[in-house]
């Protein structure tokens, strides 16, 4: 009796399953082509997003390059302004 009642219990859980998930799939559910779309659109944007990271690698090395000459140009008008003086003293 307590197997029949194991059972009965089971069959019905698994028909509450079966009904959860085809409401699920009922709702949830998307075409192929759309899905397609969304996974090319996903690699489009993965592409982008690397381009932009090349782009931003690059400008910062710009930038670097750039602090670099214009740390070199004050020390050379340093260097500059002090021989100016020194030659006004003479």
């Amino acid at each position: 009796m307590q197997i029949a009642s194991l059972c009965l219990e089971d069959e019905e859980t698994l028909v509450n399953v079966q009904t959860e998930f085809a409401s699920y799939t009922a709702t949830h559910s998307h075409a192929n082509a759309s899905y397609e779309s969304q996974a090319a659109m996903a690699e489009k944007r993965q592409q982008q997003l690397i381009q932009a990271e090349e782009e931003r690698a690059k400008h910062s090395q710009r930038a670097e390059e750039y602090q670099c000459l214009v740390q070199d140009l004050k020390l050379e008008l340093v260097r500059v302004a002090g021989q100016k003086n020194s030659t006004m003293k003479e």
